[in-house]
C-alpha cells in the first residue's frame, strides 16, 4: 500500500535527490550517511551527506509503521538535523525544521513507552525551551 509523503519540513538541508527505494535500504543509506556526514568536529561536518541522510531517514520516520526500523530513523533523522544546526548559517532553518516534525514523530513512535518515545519527548522539550 503506497502512503502519500509527509509533508516536507522548512529546509536547512543541501539540494538532493527525493528518497527512493525500500523502506529498510533507505534506513541503512541513511544510518551510513549519518555516520559519515560527522566525523566528531562540528567545523568537519559534510553538510551535502548529513542533508542526504536526513531526507533518507525522515521519509522512514515519517510512514506509520508500528516498529522499531522507524524510531531509530526518527532519532537519526534529529540527529542529522542537530549537527547541520551547528552551522550558524543553518542553527534557526534547522531548528525550525525538529519543531515541524517533532509532533507527528512522537504520534507515530510514542504509541508504546520505549527509549525512542523518551528521547523523542525530551527533544520536544528542549525545542520548546528554547
Amino acid at each position: 500500500m503506497q502512503h502519500a509523503p509527509a509533508p516536507s519540513p522548512p529546509s536547512c538541508l543541501e539540494p538532493t535527490a527525493p528518497a527512493t527505494g525500500d523502506r529498510l535500504e533507505r534506513y541503512r543509506r541513511g544510518r551510513e550517511l549519518n555516520r559519515l556526514g560527522w566525523d566528531g568536529r562540528q567545523e568537519r561536518a559534510d553538510a551535502s551527506a548529513l542533508s542526504e541522510a536526513a531526507v533518507l531517514l525522515r521519509s522512514v520516520a515519517m510512514e506509520p509503521v508500528d516498529d522499531d526500523i522507524g524510531g531509530w530513523a526518527a532519532m537519526l533523522y534529529l540527529d542529522s538535523l542537530n549537527i547541520l544546526g551547528t552551522q550558524a548559517h543553518r542553527v534557526t532553518l534547522c531548528k525550525a525544521a525538529m519543531r515541524a516534525d517533532i509532533d507527528a514523530l512522537i504520534a507515530l513512535h510514542c504509541k508504546h513507552a520505549n527509549d525512542t518515545c523518551e528521547t523523542l519527548t525530551r527533544v520536544r522539550q528542549a525545542l520548546v525551551r528554547e
